[in-house]
């Protein structure tokens, strides 16, 4: 009798601990559950907060001094393209920064006294030089801009004289160094070059287009950031007077800063146009140009010597726009004194 008792109660422990051991193994099995549930929420990304402040030109050397490096393009073209080359992309921090920038600016510029003077704009088209019959049917556009031509190319001397001929102001759109060049030989300016051979390249094609007002980068992401190139550059710009444009193919260019270290009327851009082919696209940009144009005065923006561009161009010409003034660059830097120092 007692050992029947004994028995029972055995078995019911027995169930007791599978019981309890299939508790806890469903305890154990929601817990870990819970865990990378709360893990994969962690990892969500926060919000970044917008700042209000006033000085946000994503194009700043000084404001991206310490900010991660923007990606460089994916398909920049050699030497001898007549593609745009790198092209500045922006962060979304930088872009909300901009909007918010915009949407104030565009206020602002609707309180504009009337006698107050207009912003200006400077419309630098980049890659003359490949084809002739592109240039004529730019040149016939009646529009203020300053071409930027890509020396010893098969239509360098003639589209020069073209723009001559017509007074157009032009610069030495000149081939740098991009970050995606496997070697320098995509290049007239390279990372690495001695001063005096750099200075020779200059000089050279400076004599070639004797008519230029002064230089642009095509390209030259690499070069442009790096401080001993800027320097041997802007050395050998300073005794031929001429001005520098810095296309701000990157934003770790110190090209801009460097030329007003060394006395060089200096600009730098801050909106390309027309990266994208789609004309919308493009007016969508110069909206972009206007905004920053009413915020401190001025903006210099940059197109190309392209077929899908030139719709485009025309259509600034014919449309009656009275909020800002175009302005080739020689009269951007005259009514700026040289020097655009940055809000």
């Amino acid at each position: 009798m007692v050992k029947k008792r004994w028995k029972k109660r055995g078995r019911s422990y027995d169930l007791l601990f599978i019981l309890s051991s299939v508790f806890v193994l469903f305890l154990t099995l929601f817990l870990l559950t819970s865990t990378k549930q709360e893990e994969k929420h962690d990892v969500r990304q926060v919000p970044i907060p917008i700042s209000s402040e006033k000085k946000t030109e994503p194009l700043s050397a000084d404001l991206w001094k310490d900010k991660k490096s923007v990606m460089e393009s994916q398909s920049e073209p050699a030497f001898g393209s007549a593609s745009s080359g790198d092209i500045v992309t922006h962060s979304n921090f930088d872009r909300e920064k901009e909007i918010n920038t915009e949407i104030k600016a565009e206020a602002e510029g609707e309180n504009r006294d009337e006698g107050e003077p207009l912003p200006v704009i400077a419309i630098v088209i980049d890659d003359f030089g490949f084809s002739y019959s592109l240039a004529e049917k730019i040149a016939a556009i009646d529009l203020p801009v300053t071409w930027a031509i890509i020396p010893y190319q098969r239509f360098t001397h003639e589209t020069a004289q073209l723009a001559a001929s017509k007074n157009i102001p032009y610069l030495v759109h000149m081939p740098m160094e991009a970050l995606a060049d496997k070697s320098q030989g995509a290049s007239l300016i390279g990372v690495g070059m001695s001063a005096p051979a750099l200075s020779k390249v200059v000089r050279d094609v400076f004599a070639l287009l004797p008519g230029a007002v002064g230089m642009n980068n095509h390209r030259g992401s690499k070069a442009t950031s790096d401080k001993k190139t800027m320097e041997a550059l802007m050395e050998t710009l300073r005794p031929l007077e001429k001005v520098f444009v810095d296309s701000r193919t990157s934003s770790r260019s110190v090209a801009y800063d460097m030329a007003l270290c060394y006395g060089i009327p200096a600009v730098y851009n801050s909106v390309f146009l027309d990266h994208e082919k789609d004309i919308e696209f493009m007016r969508k940009q110069f909206q972009r140009a206007i905004t920053i144009a009413k915020r401190r005065g001025w903006v210099l923006a940059i197109c190309h010597n392209r077929p899908d561009s030139i719709p485009f161009l025309q259509e600034l010409c014919d449309s009656n726009i009275n909020v800002v003034k175009f302005v080739t660059v020689p009269e951007l830097l005259e009514e700026e004194k040289g020097t655009m120092r940055r809000p």
